[in-house]
């Protein structure tokens, strides 16, 4: 099944970071154009998004580091979002795209995610039923409310001073923490609430 460009679903591929935890392979080329398994980690994004029927029309793809690079390497009818002058992170990336979204629902993937229900690392059951959801479309209708976690949450699973320069930084009106990550002043209370989705 293909959806048509003016369905009331879109797919965003998230393909503007530097990789930096990538290099010297980064070196090279952008982190979305890296290999793996004999293929570039963004058309294995590529992929992923039209396992839920969304054609190349239906989807954008954010470029900042490597821009140009990834721009040739993707088909002419995938929606590009460039972001000029500093990567805007996951929200803004959104936020720059509304236009283009026009209310739709969004399927996000990251460029760098490398998941397949055959080997995901966490829990191969849990890949399939997220693909099996997106597939009927079911997951992206539903709502639902989030409830917040605390500290202890977010420290279980992230090094405690890496937690507390998020939460410092979002509240003195957020900023950039390293070259691959921006905070913004909701970033904290986002991560928060994560714990519990």
């Amino acid at each position: 099944m293909t959806r048509s460009p003016d369905d009331d679903l879109a797919g965003v591929v998230l393909a503007a970071g530097a990789g930096t935890r990538l290099s010297p392979l980064t070196r090279l080329r952008p982190k979305a154009l890296c290999p793996v398994g004999g293929r570039p980690l963004l058309d294995h994004a590529l992929a992923r998004l039209s396992t839920v029927g969304l054609a190349p029309s239906s989807v954008a793809v954010n470029l900042h580091h490597g821009a140009e690079a990834i721009d040739a390497h993707l088909p002419l009818s995938v929606h590009r979002s460039r972001e000029t002058p500093v990567a805007l992170g996951t929200a803004g990336a959104l936020g720059a795209m509304a236009g283009w979204l026009g209310g739709r629902s969004v399927v996000v993937t990251n460029a760098d995610a490398w998941l397949t229900p055959e080997d995901h690392p966490e829990c191969p059951e849990r890949a399939e039923v997220v693909s099996d959801a997106l597939a009927s479309h079911a997951a992206i209708a539903a709502h639902h409310a989030a409830t917040r976690g605390e500290l202890a949450d977010v420290t279980r699973v992230h090094d405690p001073d890496y937690v507390r320069s998020i939460e410092a930084l979002a509240a003195a009106g957020g900023g950039s923490l390293d070259p691959d990550t921006w905070i913004s002043p909701r970033s904290f209370e986002v991560a928060l609430h994560a714990t519990k989705t």
